[in-house]
């Protein structure tokens, strides 16, 4: 009976070195990583599929709901500030950082993103979206309403009606224009503007409902930190305008100089 324990014991040791192995393996741990994102149920009419518990994200984490890809949110994320996203896609993914025309990009994925920033950073969530063409790349630089860039060759005004955001070296956001016209290696703004060391996303905007699925109505809050703001960039510095009800019941325009007129 004692030598049938102690063989029990050699072989049960012997098998947890054998799995401590497999688990140290490079090529072991890639396969147990594809096979996580490859699992997934079969599910027959009628049936469901839920969770038995929240999903918890680790710190600088994100949720993807349908063919979504993660890309342009350069908001620094540091110890001291976590930021949570959730991101709904829809349509094709051709690429994790570019999709252009090259790239069938009219047919490429478009995302929605909804987008935490904890109390300490800013107590703001965000709720955005985005269609191809979508670029995300390092600048050469940025002269005037001019940027150049090497390592991407486009089309001749292939990012023509769309948005850059342009953050700097740190990751922080420096500001966000229209782009005007576009040629093989320049990129010419609708303003002027500077960086150092720029990374530039570059964007297609969508719509908020349609003309034959239009939106029943629109609820905002009153006051000058609420309303309706038109316009790229930041607030307060000359690059957009804001439409708000002001604490008295009546309705404000502020042109992007800062001035403000009563228009009812």
């Amino acid at each position: 009976m004692e030598q049938e324990l102690l063989q029990r014991i050699e072989d049960l040791e012997s098998r947890i070195i054998e799995l401590e192995e497999q688990t140290d393996s490079e090529e072991r741990l890639n396969e147990i990583e594809d096979e996580l994102y490859s699992h997934s149920h079969e599910l027959g009419v009628g049936e469901t599929q839920s969770f038995d518990s929240h999903l918890k994200l680790g710190e600088g984490k994100f949720v993807n709901i349908g063919n979504t890809y993660r890309t342009g949110i350069t908001i620094p994320i540091s110890q001291k500030y976590n930021i949570d996203n959730m991101l709904l896609g829809a349509g094709p993914v051709t690429s994790t950082e570019i999709v252009t025309s090259k790239d069938g990009g009219e047919a490429g994925n478009s995302q929605l993103v909804l987008q935490h920033q904890p109390k300490g950073y800013s107590n703001w969530t965000f709720f955005y979206g985005n269609r191809p063409p979508i670029v995300l790349f390092k600048a050469d630089s940025i002269s005037g309403n001019k940027i150049s860039v090497t390592n991407i060759d486009f089309e001749t005004n292939e990012l023509a009606g769309t948005v850059v955001k342009i953050t700097n070296s740190r990751g922080l956001f420096e500001d966000a224009l229209e782009i005007v016209s576009n040629t093989k290696n320049e990129i010419t703004l609708s303003n002027t503007t500077s960086a150092s060391g720029p990374t530039c996303f570059v964007f297609n905007t969508i719509y908020l409902g349609s003309a034959d699925y239009p939106w029943r109505r629109a609820y905002v809050s009153e006051g000058s930190g609420a309303g309706i703001r038109f316009g790229y960039g930041p607030t307060g510095e000359g690059s957009n305008g804001l439409l708000y009800m002001n604490s008295n019941g009546n309705l404000i325009w502020r042109n992007k100089s800062g001035s403000t007129s009563t228009i009812a």
